[in-house]
């Protein structure tokens, strides 16, 4: 039960603070990047239900955040909209209920090309967001939902059943940047509490940089290793290392990336400073996911992920301006 009745009339700017709402864009940038990897061809109709049912997820996951940790925030951070009572427990319930609905009508969309495998990829996201939020709050997990929003949008395009790559493995591999990112910025995240640690917010931001870089190389390196498979020599490594140069472009987001978190953590010495490293680390996944796609040389399409930073940092400056 509310301890206070909520504020009367529909309150927008409540429900978007709830959701988090200027870094939806980021959750958006994974499902696409995903999809550009396979395909590159903007289809309109399913990078539009990718995107909608990420966004879901995310504002899901943002609301079950404050939902499941509304007695702590009261304490340390009572401005947020259920401790300060912008929004009821029940409306903040209905909140997230509804994101999740549309997220899964979303996802339904783009046909029955793939959907059992589509709404596998979405049962697993949900379920590592209530895992992470209810009982396992481990930085694995989260990471964990980011990598499958990125398979999401794989997932919309490629069988990864029977008929698909060889090996299930590739898809982890695919996904395996993304992971060590969101890993590494969510243990960074835990760190806000507990006061400045230079040491390991070194070490959580080296490793994020790690996942920056590798988003540059895994493609590539997947490429290489088909177009020079059974490498036995120095030569056929040579061969390999001159394939991956080839694919040179995801660095130019990659290095940007790294250059930017580094720049953050040497300025992380207090807790304003570890929050800024993880707010722009979190916008930063636009750029991994350009990294991503522009390995495969589609750097026009990269643009195009990047772009989704403006938006997205339009939507800070303005919420910094609400009230």
């Amino acid at each position: 039960m509310d301890a206070a009745a909520p504020r009367k009339g529909f309150d927008l700017v409540a429900y978007l603070k709830l959701f988090r709402f200027p870094l939806v864009f980021t959750a958006i940038a994974d499902s696409m990047a995903g999809y550009l990897m396979g395909e590159p061809r903007l289809d309109p109709v399913i990078l539009g239900s990718l995107a909608l049912s990420s966004a879901g997820l995310y504002f899901f996951g943002m609301a079950l955040n404050d939902i499941a940790d509304r007695d702590k925030d009261k304490v340390g951070a009572p401005g947020r909209v259920l401790p300060s009572q912008r929004l009821s427990l029940r409306q903040a319930k209905w909140a997230a209920l509804l994101a999740l609905m549309i997220s899964f009508s979303a996802i339904l969309w783009p046909g029955y090309r793939f959907l059992v495998q589509r709404l596998v990829v979405w049962a697993l996201i949900a379920g590592c967001i209530c895992a992470y939020n209810l009982f396992l709050k481990l930085p694995p997990v989260m990471g964990l939902v980011r990598a499958f929003n990125l398979l999401l949008g794989v997932s919309a395009l490629v069988s990864m059943g029977p008929g698909g790559p060889e090996h299930l493995w590739v898809f982890g591999i695919v996904a395996l940047p993304t992971f060590i990112y969101i890993s590494a910025l969510t243990y960074v995240s835990t760190l806000e509490d507990s006061g400045p640690q230079r040491g390991r917010i070194l070490l959580g931001a080296t490793f994020m940089a790690l996942g920056a870089l590798m988003a540059s190389l895994v493609i590539p390196m997947l490429v290489a290793g088909d177009s020079v498979s059974g490498a036995t020599g120095f030569k056929d490594v040579h061969d390999m290392v001159s394939q991956v140069m080839k694919h040179w472009q995801g660095f130019i987001f990659s290095t940007v990336l790294a250059g930017w978190i580094f720049r953050r953590a040497s300025n992380a010495r207090d807790k304003k400073g570890i929050m800024l490293l993880v707010r722009d680390g979190i916008g930063g996944l636009i750029f991994l996911d350009a990294a991503l796609v522009a390995a495969l040389g589609s750097v026009s399409l990269a643009l195009g992920v990047a772009a989704l930073v403006i938006p997205a940092a339009i939507s800070v400056a303005i919420f910094k301006k609400l009230a």
